[in-house]
């Protein structure tokens, strides 16, 4: 069976999604000619967010499997683009496990830390007050650290630095804060 027939046969039976992901991540993919390729329609934002329905938001379609298409696909995983996609993607998960519990621990620490407590018990809030000030701080320093772990372009080491240091600023924040 040669490699044409085995990618076709694995469409068809073996996870069709991770090898249709492969293939698209490669480059082998037909631009969707109704979203000109962007997975959303300009315009459409009032309906299911603009989402393409010919596509379904994902840019484009796998190519049509054709002797041709795949000398091409041999030709670029030959020349290791493969293999730096799976280490792309091998990176990307180690990062979200290292980044998840630190995510739990800084969400942990905004909801039931020292400002957001007493500023859940208060109401009409100064806009100018020590309260609203921290809170504002703290919010913009989870806001951060959301960014960063769902950003999935920094190594695990980086994401786990930034949190670290996000953590450590929403805890001073607490601990400075008395009511």
């Amino acid at each position: 069976m040669d490699i044409q027939q085995r990618i076709e046969a694995a469409l068809k039976t073996k996870e069709p999604k991770r090898i249709k992901a492969r293939l698209f991540a490669l480059g082998f993919f037909n631009k969707c000619g109704k979203c000109d390729g962007k997975g959303v329609i300009d315009g459409f934002g009032h309906i299911a967010n603009g989402v393409c329905f010919s596509c379904g938001g994902s840019k484009g379609r796998v190519a049509r499997m054709t002797r041709e298409l795949v000398l091409e696909l041999e030709a670029k995983v030959a020349t290791g683009a493969l293999e730096a996609y799976l280490a792309h993607n091998k990176a990307v998960a180690e990062a979200k496990r290292a980044i998840a519990p630190l995510k739990l621990t800084i969400d942990k620490e905004w909801q039931y830390g020292a400002v957001h407590t007493a500023f859940s018990k208060k109401r009409d809030i100064d806009q100018t007050s020590a309260l609203f000030l921290a809170a504002t701080r703290i919010n913009k320093l989870r806001d951060v650290a959301n960014e960063k772990a769902q950003s999935g372009k920094s190594t695990a080491a980086e994401a786990v630095e930034v949190l670290t240091q996000t953590l450590a600023a929403i805890r001073a924040e607490n601990d400075g804060f008395t009511s």
